[in-house]
């Protein structure tokens, strides 16, 4: 199964890449809500105590990596348009061996999707980021096992993409590169909502949620040996220990500063916090499925998680929010009418008719996780 599908197949259909990693369907678009509750439930009832995991070592890219990924849908169009740039722009780059283009059309596909997905935030970093690809790329190409495969390497061939991914990552390649880090930092931006989203259902869902090595801050590595580089424990410790220092850091210039990581191991250690001091809650608490209505119905996801009188709910937007979303979350009748958004630290009370205002829980962050009843 692992080599037939996860290694072989999921090098070759390269349509998203995100969608082509370990446990995931590649020709699947997605889970309507519907059906993402409809699992959620099953999960509760059979799998209480199953791992919840976002990044492993053997997954082909990072949860990050996948969140961005993932944001290239929501704009098709513009991503169309830049690839069709790129491929015109770096045609001079391309090589002929032994008859074969080089790369050929699925495989240039392929490195313009890992470019975007992994691009550094840090500009100090993208001198190692051409090595990390070239390695990257020549074990895709071998487990595709198109033009060439670990038994019998086509070395000339390699040879050739190594080549031309050393050309268009060149400090000379000038309007590419341009190019590239505007369109990647765009797709960085939208992918954050969708990192946070995943954090916020990973701790409230059910199951047991797992954090792979230096998954705390943003992380943007692809397989192995890449996700296997040394974490810098240290700096995230101290991190963790400034934001929880003192008074709660405003949240608003964590989102502000999102480049530096704070704001996922904020949300990443709030989440958790809550998790360790309500076990019963998360590990045996009944799963509610929360209607969303109004604009925003078909871009935000809402559950609850509920114990006797405790209540935790989980707040996602689908896409990238581009604005204040409208709308409302209906809860049952029983639901308190004061929450406290873990995240926040803000106060939130339910509209009339038993609703959650969604302007009220969608700021600063594009997430919210609200517990309930709230202790004021």
């Amino acid at each position: 199964m692992a080599k037939g599908l996860e290694d072989t197949a999921m090098y070759v259909y390269n349509r998203l890449l995100s969608r082509a990693d370990v446990g995931t369907d590649p020709g699947s678009d997605g889970l309507t809500p519907e059906e993402f509750h409809r699992r959620m439930r099953g999960r509760a009832t059979a799998w209480p105590e199953g791992l919840s995991a976002t990044s492993t070592h053997d997954t082909k890219r990072s949860e990050d990596v996948r969140a961005r990924l993932n944001a290239l849908s929501e704009v098709p169009d513009r991503w169309a348009d830049a690839v069709t740039r790129w491929h015109r722009w770096n045609r001079p780059k391309r090589q002929d061996v032994d008859g074969l283009v080089v790369p050929d059309a699925n495989e240039e596909w392929f490195l313009y999707q890992t470019l975007v997905g992994a691009w550094p935030l840090a500009a100090s970093e993208e001198r190692a980021f051409t090595g990390r690809i070239v390695e990257h790329i020549r074990k895709a190409l071998r487990e595709a096992k198109v033009h060439t495969n670990w038994i019998e390497p086509h070395e000339a061939y390699e040879r050739a993409m190594e080549r031309f991914v050393r050309a268009i990552l060149a400090r000379t390649n000038r309007r590419f590169l341009a190019d590239l880090r505007t369109f990647a930092d765009d797709v960085a931006f939208r992918g954050i909502s969708s990192s946070l989203a995943q954090v916020v259902v990973k701790v409230c869902a059910p199951g047991v949620p797992d954090l792979y090595q230096g998954t705390e801050l943003w992380s943007l590595a692809l397989v192995d040996p890449d996700n296997r580089r040394p974490v810098d424990f240290d700096a995230r410790s101290r991190m963790l220990a400034e934001l929880q220092a003192g008074p709660a850091p405003d949240v608003g210039e964590l989102a502000s500063t999102w480049r530096d990581g704070r704001v996922k191991l904020w949300v990443t250690s709030q989440a958790l916090r809550h998790r360790r001091a309500h076990p019963e809650l998360f590990q045996r608490g009944s799963y509610l499925a929360l209607p969303v209505t109004g604009p925003a119905r078909s871009r935000v996801c809402a559950f609850a998680r509920r114990r006797g009188a405790n209540w935790v709910i989980a707040v996602v937007p689908r896409p990238h929010p581009t604005a204040a979303e409208e709308g409302s979350i209906r809860l049952p009748p029983s639901a308190p009418d004061r929450w406290t958004n873990v995240l926040t630290g803000r106060e939130v009370r339910t509209r009339p008719r038993e609703r959650l205002h969604l302007p009220d829980l969608m700021g600063p962050l594009p997430v919210a996780m609200l517990a309930g009843p709230h202790e004021g």
